[in-house]
């Protein structure tokens, strides 16, 4: 991205409205802090976890992952 624009944006308050949104919707779910994860906006942890944990996060959102054969 361009400098300028970069410095358009940051001065600016063109996404404000898009923050405080984001904002809202993470304090619903339970955000408190930062790092805080939402998946498929049905899901979140709060904190860092283990890859572990995000592999069950991602499964309860999208489904576990067929395995494929080899043959």
């Amino acid at each position: 991205m361009d400098g300028r624009r970069v410095r358009e944006i940051l001065a600016g308050d063109e996404y404000a409205d898009r923050v405080r949104a984001d904002r809202r919707e993470g304090l619903e779910l339970g955000a408190t802090g930062v790092p805080f994860v939402v998946l498929g906006r049905r899901v979140a942890a709060p904190g860092a976890q283990k890859v572990a944990v995000y592999a069950q996060l991602l499964e309860q959102v999208a489904g576990p992952v067929p395995s494929e054969r080899v043959s």
